[in-house]
């Protein structure tokens, strides 16, 4: 289920993030940091962030190996306060994108419902060709490849990126499209479970 995390003092919106548990978010480490601890909440349950009230957040997990120069481990889990029910996960013929981005290069204001983008998987040496002068793409990343034309924008980061069978695969990063014209997306790879698992309630 997709959801998105809100600084509570005005409810404005953070990044986005999946839920995994009835009281379990994942998102990304730099969507978070102890400062946000005591006022984080996550909207969930619709695909208009603005419908319902946020969940309070009790526990925040950043991943140990979190480390803001490489942007390796960039996983943070979420504990909520309340337990959410009506767990389903995204769903979408492709591999697909999930975020509450901008809809427009140059635009700014971020969207009021859940947008999509279809893309296509790319495999880690081929991406590490492509970025191999700014970054090198570790075994705790994974890329992908939207159409030619289409990106992630701004407001996008920590969004899902969901297999054709509704799988989460892996979260959006800020290294993508829009930030880096011409270059492949690079995302947060979920199959680091052994973390993952070990952090849901």
């Amino acid at each position: 289920m997709a959801a998105s995390a809100k600084a509570l003092l005005g409810y404005n919106y953070k990044c986005a993030a999946t839920l995994i548990g009835p009281k379990t978010v994942i998102t990304t480490a730099e969507c978070v940091d102890e400062s946000y601890a005591s006022s984080l909440g996550v909207h969930e349950g619709s695909l208009d962030r603005t419908s319902n009230q946020p969940l309070s957040v009790s526990k925040i997990i950043i991943h140990p190996s979190w480390n803001t120069n490489s942007r390796g481990h960039n996983f943070a889990i979420l504990h909520l306060y309340e337990e959410v029910t009506d767990i389903s996960p995204a769903t979408g013929d492709k591999l697909t994108l999930y975020g509450w981005g901008t809809t427009s290069e140059t635009g700014s204001a971020l969207s009021k419902t859940l947008q999509q983008l279809s893309t296509s998987a790319l495999d880690q040496l081929a991406c590490n060709e492509q970025w191999k002068s700014t970054n090198t793409i570790t075994s705790d990343k994974t890329c992908d490849q939207p159409a030619d034309g289409t990106m992630a924008c701004k407001g996008d980061t920590e969004g899902a990126v969901v297999t054709e069978d509704g799988k989460l695969a892996a979260m959006m990063t800020n290294e993508n499209g829009r930030n880096n014209p011409g270059l492949p997306d690079v995302d947060a790879d979920v199959t680091e479970m052994y973390w993952i698992k070990g952090n849901i309630v």
